[in-house]
């Protein structure tokens, strides 16, 4: 038979082991991202700002206005991801895509539509949702370091900075970096930073 000392250590052993497991168990949201529950009732808004994209080695910005009705938006972007200017619109079933040039692409997912005609992964149908500063809604997310960051879907999301928009707080920068490989884009590490000058939120859709 075990010594007594012997059976209590390895109880005490498995406890620990038990207690440390259920710790990287999020139990309950972060105060930060209860204060920020709200924001999910914004369904129209406006910004404008910059966006900074880096895979590897390369890095480009670009300007960017984004109006958002609902389901419906319509993204612009000037500089090099736009190549003078490119525009970004549509809703949840389908997406387009306007070059400077005119040419009109379309396809059903956002992001391989940028993909495919800029060279720019960017997780367009989450950040409908971090632009918010909230998780979006179709998959499960990992409590950050912080109140307000958190994972989701491998990717990493930082909001160092809010403003107060009515009786809402609104990030006005943002950080997603991606954990794992990418579609598309192969092993380099991704980040998306996006700074933001100016929020409004209409109390109508304004497309």
């Amino acid at each position: 038979m075990l010594a007594l000392a012997t059976i209590r250590h390895r109880i005490v052993l498995a406890a620990c082991l038990l207690l440390s497991a259920c710790s990287q168990l999020p139990t309950v949201t972060p105060a930060g991202q209860q204060a920020l529950a709200a924001n999910s009732h914004i369904q129209h808004w406006q910004i404008s700002g910059k966006i900074g994209w880096r895979h590897g080695d390369q890095a480009e910005s670009a300007y960017l206005n984004w109006h958002q009705c609902g389901q419906q938006f319509e993204i612009r972007l000037t500089g090099p991801l736009g190549q003078g200017a490119a525009k970004l619109f549509g809703d949840a079933s389908i997406t387009s895509l306007q070059t400077s040039d005119g040419q009109i692409f379309t396809a059903a997912s956002p992001e391989q539509l940028l993909f495919e005609q800029l060279g720019w992964t960017l997780p367009l149908s989450q950040l409908h949702f971090w632009v918010r500063g909230i998780p979006a809604p179709t998959s499960p997310f990992q409590p950050g370091n912080t109140d307000y960051d958190f994972e989701q879907q491998q990717w990493q999301l930082n909001f160092p900075r809010f403003t107060a928009i009515d009786s809402y707080q609104l990030p006005t920068k943002l950080k997603a970096t991606h954990l794992d490989p990418i579609p598309f884009s192969g092993a380099s590490p991704l980040s998306v930073t996006l700074i933001i000058k100016d929020w409004q939120l209409p109390s109508q859709c304004q497309l």
